[in-house]
């Protein structure tokens, strides 16, 4: 991106932004109108990605089921979009936006088993980029004190919201666009902080990878490598990670299921019967 200081004309068209904000829309009219499985396959859950499904990663920054979650995501997205993309350029923004929905569906993904939805999480990289370059470009000078405490205070009650079972928020999504947006800004914009920011970029990007080979505090990381060892006859460490799932969700009877094939096949006759008797008794 540069630390070039310099912005695009406002008034030439912000492609990358407003292909964006058609891809949602075009999702989420295809969605209410012809409603299907298909939706599964770009908003799938953290353990579907895990098996394969990278793909939603970036593609679930684009679904929304509600309307009134559109059209709020889609305000932000066009009010704070287009401006960063005149400013930096259609190429470094389309990058900064695809990097940034992976880096946020993963995130959410680490501390969620539910599926990340919408492009709220893309929004926050961009407040958090624009935050912090409001001097380098003038035209991010809409982003005023009032609007900044606006979104740390949504960012907040989002939390709170969630806790309380008001609404579902995939708020480690959020988190995660502010530091990603903050990361990238400090890096490759503003000299002063390359190297703490270069330090805190290459941390997320390590933990973004990380979530992939360990997560053990996951349920969808645990279910996952349990579910592959059984597969691979792998049975100590299907065993392993089962119990470890188990302990985690002790009303899972599929689990119970699962490592009592696990452990008769580890020659444990007894202990399987007992784990099989208690998936008969959580699910009769």
């Amino acid at each position: 991106m540069g630390s070039r200081n310099f912005e695009f004309s406002t008034e030439k068209p912000a492609w990358v932004t407003r292909i964006y904000i058609c891809i949602c829309i075009g999702i989420f009219l295809a969605n209410l109108f012809a409603p299907g499985d298909w939706i599964n396959y770009v908003s799938s859950s953290p353990a579907q990605i895990l098996m394969g499904e990278y793909w939603v990663l970036i593609s679930s920054a684009m679904v929304h089921t509600a309307g009134l979650h559109l059209a709020f995501n889609m305000y932000w997205l066009y009010t704070l979009g287009t401006p960063m993309e005149h400013a930096i350029g259609k190429i470094p923004f389309l990058i900064f936006s695809l990097t940034a929905a992976v880096t946020c569906s993963t995130i959410h993904m680490a501390f969620s088993d539910h599926p990340a939805i919408g492009a709220s999480g893309v929004v926050y990289a961009y407040f958090g980029f624009m935050c912090i370059t409001r001097k380098k470009y003038s035209s991010f000078n809409l982003l005023d004190d009032r609007l900044i405490k606006f979104f740390i205070a949504w960012l907040f009650l989002c939390i709170v919201l969630t806790q309380f079972g008001i609404m579902n928020i995939a708020n480690g999504a959020h988190f995660g666009g502010v530091l990603f947006g903050l990361a990238v800004a400090g890096t490759f914009v503003l000299t002063k902080y390359r190297v703490l920011s270069t330090i805190g970029l290459n941390l997320l990007i390590a933990f973004c990878i990380t979530v992939f080979v360990w997560c053990p505090w996951s349920n969808s990381w645990l279910w996952v490598k349990a579910t592959q060892a059984l597969k691979n006859e792998n049975y100590e460490l299907a065993f392993k990670y089962y119990t470890k799932f188990i302990y985690k969700n002790p009303q899972s009877s599929e689990a119970y299921n699962n490592r009592s094939i696990a452990q008769y096949n580890l020659g444990k006759k007894k202990e399987a019967e007992d784990d099989m008797n208690m998936a008969k008794e959580l699910k009769p």
